[in-house]
């Protein structure tokens, strides 16, 4: 089903080198094997980069190894998408927040279904 490679890899928290092994599995193996691809992930700390047409498309790794942003990158990326919002207000004119869109778009639904 898969073939495991070794990589080096720059860990971000100390910038040390290290052996990642990894294996590859292609998008259709993925999908045929999910759930035991995630069992391996989960207990056996493995990890699998999933390719389509032989190119990296995505990888399953352990919930541990996900990237953690610190209050201030956090701030900062808050920072960002205000900015980011403000310029789309100022090119298209709207002005309403999207989760207010979407809340209003769900009450509409729950009356009409409400209604039914």
């Amino acid at each position: 089903m898969d073939e495991t490679y070794e990589t080096y890899e720059t860990y971000e928290k100390d910038g040390s080198m290290g052996k990642l092994r990894q294996t590859r599995v292609s998008l259709t193996e993925a999908k045929q094997h999910f759930g035991e691809l995630v069992k391996r992930v989960a207990y056996g700390g493995e990890r699998f980069v999933i390719e389509s047409r032989g190119r990296p498309q995505a990888t399953i790794a352990p919930y541990e190894e996900r990237p953690r942003l610190n209050r201030e990158e956090q701030l900062a990326l808050l920072d960002r998408m205000t900015a980011l919002r403000k310029q789309i207000e100022a090119r298209t004119g709207i002005q309403e927040d999207s989760a207010e869109i979407i809340r209003q778009m769900r009450d509409e639904r729950d009356e009409q279904l409400s209604s039914c």
